[in-house]
């Protein structure tokens, strides 16, 4: 197992795959999560701003989280994130609901196989090896 230093509280501890944090950090930002999302729950006009002072955290983890679409605030908040693709303003994750359209249909079409649209070849290609 790789050691590595705790980003936060400058402790070792055994690495997983994307932890940046040690086990007792992560829990403490966990109960801070759930705190937050109380918060937001209980009031929904709140800012990023506000949320970060109440809770004395950084935007950027706030952020992080609605990213990650493990926070979502209400339609009716003023509260938003640009997309990644076109900067529409957004409530929850990285991408718009329609660059999600067209990434789908782009990979969709991406894997469509090159001898799908031809019924007629079915004998040439019984010879030839498959994968799954």
């Amino acid at each position: 197992m790789e050691l590595k230093t705790c980003r936060n509280c400058k402790r070792l501890y055994n690495y997983f795959v994307g932890q940046n944090l040690c086990p007792s950090c992560m829990t403490e930002l966990d109960n801070i999560f759930r705190d937050v999302k109380e918060y937001i729950y209980d009031h929904p006009e709140a800012t990023m701003q506000q949320v970060a002072d109440e809770f004395q955290i950084a935007i950027r983890v706030i952020q992080g989280w609605v990213r990650e679409e493990r926070l979502e605030f209400s339609s009716s908040s003023a509260v938003g994130l640009p997309c990644e693709t076109c900067g529409t303003m957004i409530k929850s994750g990285r991408y718009c609901p329609a660059c999600k359209k067209n990434m789908v249909e782009q990979l969709s079409s991406a894997y469509k196989p090159k001898g799908a649209d031809t019924a007629g070849n079915s004998k040439q290609n019984s010879n030839k090896m498959r994968f799954l």
